[in-house]
């Protein structure tokens, strides 16, 4: 589902025909994999707001992941017993 970008994604319901007119939102639940509750009542903007702001909560969420991988760099174990004259008790 990656391979799909967040609109494209949304537009996949853009006419989709349902009963009660929150489900035309939350049918894409599965899709982005994310979890709300469902709210009857909330009308499709809100809906649609609250499903867009989990989708940005977790993609920052995944970029922070991402930057903290690029910045480790090394392993402490490789380094760890480098400096032969450290204090006792330090790396």
């Amino acid at each position: 589902m990656t391979d799909f970008g967040v609109e494209e994604r949304m537009s996949w319901a853009a006419h989709r025909n349902t009963t009660l007119k929150e489900d035309k939102v939350y049918c894409l639940l599965g899709i982005f994999g994310v979890y709300l509750p469902l709210i009857y009542g909330e009308g499709v903007d809100y809906a649609t707001q609250r499903l867009k702001e989990e989708i940005r909560r977790r993609q920052n969420g995944d970029e922070e992941r991402e930057s903290i991988r690029i910045l480790r760099t090394s392993e402490y174990e490789q380094f760890r017993d480098r400096n032969s004259n450290r204090l006792e008790g330090t790396c």
